[in-house]
């Protein structure tokens, strides 16, 4: 274990000893504008920030990244820190600007400011014209960068460097065009402006100590590096938003530090202590009862038990991918690894990455759960990551406030409860971007993607990842495009040494060593071609570890047995008869069976069809449910038919029939006696596969038409014979490709009676003949089979092709800092509407329209009247905010509109009509800022860019035009 020393505050220690009289036109500088009463002047923030820096580096900033740091800069840790607190103090010394001092001349209220610059004897003619405006971190980045270069004598390249931080700490950086429009005018500015810029960089280089740091630092000639600029930038942006708090650090007059009002500021904000991780050294079994509370006789399975040995053999960063079956347990594995590579390399954090919101939910419980027995401090922050986290119990009943009690009163001496730390959802670290700076996030993939999209504020992510470990669930599930995205981030991950762990029951050799390449090209500074071919296959070995690092990459084979399970594999026609035949067993014995369908819309077909059968033991789960709804649905079905809770099996009800979509592929934990699916790609039938008698359950509890496990498949519209391919139903091909449709049709025997799936056995061979192109094509397909194939490699090039338009360059690659940001200098998560298109650029989907549904009442709107306790009786009159109670339930009343307004013409329109007809009372409050209102009539139904929608409490949002054409066929 490579402990690293404690960091030692600047400010305050024994010898240290600041006072500076500032001249009248420091003075005169305001950093916040406040009012009539009280402003902070420029000097005191920059004095404040300064403080914050320095008390962040000691207690808040991983050690990992601090070692990082130091490493990349070529500085000890000590002049590490002198040099970051030298950034922060000297951040804002753009605002010592004309632009910027005379911003508020045009207000009666501030133009006092701009008043008492003058009076100082700085010129300050008033508030500039826009067409030389710029912003006070481009005058900035001039300001120091010109200072730097008198000062030290050096070239630009490397003063420019450590200027653009100040240059950047709004989350953009200045621009080439904005630098030169910006030294053009303060070229212009009287002499005296001049002094104050020079005033202002001594007296703060002197307040830090930084005067050699700098020196020796510039004298070297090279420029900082693209990741240790983001690093650096985003501390900066930290100790400036907590600088800004004006509750911690109230407006006052004057200007010197006091580092009282530092320590009393800090203790405000209150941040949670860094999860200092402890590898215990147990076997495995103990080590999987320590971290999950396990009882005595269970032991952990060989995955698991192999992923321990494996962790504790690496002894640096390296990236491993965890390949085991369906209900194995990769989850806690990879829990267990992070806590023993966080020990080893010094992490303070891990980041769980999920493919969607139902399965970032569904993981949120259990890695708090593993958080609360495995930390060892009193509280450690957590973040649920995705834009609907409000409506997660289990995070929303977190705790906000800070804890340092590590148990209750009334714990008994020896209680395990005394060894348990808290878990808090920390109010500072909230919100898309500063979320992930807590110590453990669960998330969607997204939030890690967006690691490498060209976005404001995506340093807040570099530093928030830089210091954890990243474990990336259901690798397999994500596409060319996103895949793209994957590969760009890992290679950012590598660079900064972070370990990853990566989960998958299916996973390509292609896919996989595209991964690892990219991870480890980031660790070792060469080209990902040059690892790509060095990944070990692992062929039909399974369940297996790889490992790689910057050097090589190793493969672990799995020894032990395993929960084996043969499927019958068959296939149905697409026709009700079929369906009612195959599921007669469930409707006559009892027992509970999944029909999983591909689109909503066959969804819905399905239900109907299922609920005739049923009648309320049918259940219909998608995504076109409100959010509040979903989220209900969700957690009815976990524990009807979810894991075992303290050893005992859930309370299955006697009949149940739950048609989905594919929110139950990966995100539910459920355990089905048997399975209905429409065809999709291998690994996707094999992940469906994965939820038949997924869970131990006692002799006789399964009724014994369905105690072997069956999966039959359907969505074929017509079978074809040896001179036809297949065809399958309307829309499945507009979802997966067909050539993997074909080539899994015949992997599982479908043109025929089937097949035998075991598993796990066959999970990895299956996968890579579907992937590879080995699957025996009939001879009357080879065309049709070759045109699909091809189709799809167009696909996958031009997906990848396109997802670098907006891609972050790999580290160190691109000439300046602001070059990271060449293809979009605009932030793309500002809010709720603006994220939606954020996630279109890591996912290659068209922007989805979401919408707030009420319902259009005498007077007003109200909820959906059997929400909450039900709002039959009540009236929201327009215009007005809603009373917090109902913006809530309304907030959670959120649904995604039908593909079809995802289509650019129809998008536009609707996205007009909406924000048209969008209650403007909602714009005041905090909750429905942003939200689009969609209100339906008293049949709740309503007519959006010309076409009908209704909402049906059983059924979710319809699209009636596609439901009319289902009944027309």
């Amino acid at each position: 274990m490579n402990q690293i020393p404690e960091a030692t505050p600047i400010f305050g220690q024994a010898g240290w000893n600041f006072s500076h009289q500032w001249s009248p036109q420091a003075l005169s500088l305001w950093a916040k504008s406040g009012d009539e009463e009280a402003n902070l002047s420029l000097p005191q923030h920059l004095l404040d920030a300064a403080g914050v820096a320095d008390q962040l580096w000691v207690t808040w900033i991983p050690p990992k990244v601090r070692q990082l740091l130091a490493q990349e800069i070529g500085l000890s840790e000590d002049d590490c820190h002198r040099l970051v607190v030298w950034l922060a103090a000297t951040h804002d010394i753009g605002k010592a600007s004309m632009p910027f001092a005379g911003m508020l001349d045009d207000s009666p209220r501030y133009r006092y400011l701009g008043d008492a610059i003058r009076d100082s004897g700085l010129h300050l003619p008033g508030r500039v014209l826009p067409v030389d405006y710029y912003h006070h971190t481009v005058a900035g980045q001039v300001i120091l960068a010109r200072w730097l270069c008198n000062r030290y004598g050096c070239r630009i390249r490397p003063a420019d460097s450590l200027a653009a931080i100040a240059g950047t700490h709004h989350g953009l950086p200045s621009f080439r065009e904005q630098v030169i429009h910006a030294a053009q005018h303060l070229d212009k500015h009287a002499p005296m402006w001049h002094e104050v810029h020079q005033e202002i960089a001594d007296v703060m280089t002197r307040f830090t100590g930084a005067d050699e740091v700098l020196s020796r630092l510039l004298k070297s000639g090279q420029r900082l590096t693209d990741p240790v600029q983001l690093l650096l930038t985003a501390i900066v942006i930290v100790a400036d938003w907590i600088a800004s708090n004006t509750e911690a650090f109230p407006l006052g007059p004057g200007a010197r530090y006091d580092q009282e009002r530092v320590e009393a500021g800090m203790a405000m904000i209150n941040l949670p202590p860094l999860w200092n991780p402890d590898d215990s050294g147990l076997p495995a079994k103990e080590e999987y009862q320590r971290s999950f509370g396990w009882s005595d006789d269970r032991s952990p399975f060989p995955v698991q038990e192999a992923a321990v040995e494996v962790a504790r053999k690496c002894e640096k960063a390296s990236i491993m991918c965890i390949e085991a079956s369906m209900g194995n347990g990769k989850t806690e594995a990879s829990l267990v690894a992070a806590g023993i590579f966080a020990a080893r390399l010094n992490c303070s954090g891990v980041m769980f990455a999920a493919p969607t919101m139902t399965t970032s939910d569904s993981l949120f419980a259990r890695v708090s759960h593993w958080a609360k027995l495995v930390v060892n401090e009193a509280v450690v922050s957590m973040y649920l990551g995705h834009s609907k986290n409000t409506l997660n119990r289990d995070f929303a009943k977190m705790s906000r406030m800070p804890s340092i009690e590590l148990s209750d009163e009334s714990s008994e001496p020896g209680d395990d409860s005394q060894k348990r730390a808290l878990t808090v959802a920390h109010e500072w670290l909230w919100g898309r971007k500063k979320g992930i700076l807590s110590s453990m996030v669960v998330g969607t993939v997204d939030q890690l993607l967006f690691m490498a999209l060209q976005s404001k504020h995506l340093m807040l992510r570099h530093l928030g990842l830089a210091g954890k470990v990243v474990v990336i669930d259901e690798v397999h599930a994500y596409d060319a495009y996103m895949s793209s995205y994957l590969e760009a981030a890992l290679e950012w991950l590598g660079y900064y040494e972070v370990p990853v762990i990566m989960l998958s029951a299916t996973l390509p050799h292609s896919v996989k060593a595209k991964l690892i390449a990219a991870y480890q090209a980031g660790a070792s500074g060469r080209y990902r071609r040059d690892f790509i071919d060095e990944v070990p296959a692992s062929g039909g070995t399974y369940p297996v570890i790889t490992v790689a690092d910057a050097d090589k990459a190793t493969l672990y084979p799995v020894n032990g047995a395993t929960k084996d399970l043969a499927v019958t594999v068959a296939p149905i026609d697409d026709s009700e008869e079929d369906l009612r035949q195959v599921l007669a067993p469930i409707v006559e014995e009892g027992g509970c069976a999944l029909v999983l369908c591909n689109t909503v819309a066959r969804a819905q077909q399905t239900y109907h069809e299922v609920s005739q059968l049923v009648g309320d033991d049918a259940c219909l789960l998608h995504a076109r449910f409100t959010a509040c709804e979903r989220v209900e649905k969700e957690r009815q079905l976990l524990e009807e038919l979810g894991p075992p809770k303290d050893g005992q099996p859930s309370p299955r009800p006697k009949r149940r029939i739950v048609v989905a979509t594919q929110v139950v592929e990966q995100s539910l934990d459920l355990d089905f006696d048997l399975i209905v699916t429409d065809i999709a790609p291998i690994d996707l039938l094999l992940q469906r596969m994965g939820r038949l008698h997924r869970h131990v359950r006692a002799a006789g509890a399964r009724p014994a038409a369905v105690s072997v496990p069956h999966a039959f498949v359907r969505g074929v519209a017509d079978f074809g014979d040896d001179t036809r391919a297949p065809v399958f139903a309307d829309a499945l091909e507009d979802i997966y490709p067909r050539a993997l449709l074909l080539s899994t049709f015949v992997a599982l025997g479908l043109e025929g009676s089937g097949t035998v799936v075991d598993l796990p056995a066959q999970i990895p061979l299956l996968v890579q003949d579907v992937y590879s192109d080995k699957v025996d094509i009939p001879t009357g397909w080879a065309e049709d089979f070759d045109e699909a194939r091809d189709a799809l490699e167009n696909a996958r090039i031009e997906s990848e092709k396109k997802a670098l338009t907006f891609q972050l360059p790999p580290p160190c690659e691109a000439q300046t800092f602001a070059d990271l940001w060449k293809e979009q200098r605009a932030d793309v998560a500002d809010n709720a509407s603006a994220e939606q298109r954020g996630f279109a650029q890591v996912r290659d989907t068209e922007p989805t329209l979401e919408v707030v549904l009420c319902q259009e009442v005498p007077g007003g709107y109200r909820p959906l009247p059997w929400l909450g306790s039900g709002y039959h009786d009540t009236v929201v009159a327009k215009d007005q905010p809603p009373e917090p109670s109902i913006a809530w339930q309304l907030a959670t009343s959120t649904v995604r509109l039908p593909y079809r307004f995802s289509k650019p013409a129809v998008f536009d329109r609707a996205l007009d009509q909406l924000e048209h007809e969008t209650d403007a009372g909602w714009q005041e409050s905090t909750l429905l800022r942003g939200q689009l209102q969609l209100c339906l009539d008293e049949s709740f139904e309503a007519t959006l860019a010309n076409y009908r929608l209704r909402y049906d409490r059983n059924l979710g949002l319809i699209d009636i035009e596609v439901e009319a054409m289902k009944g027309n066929k």
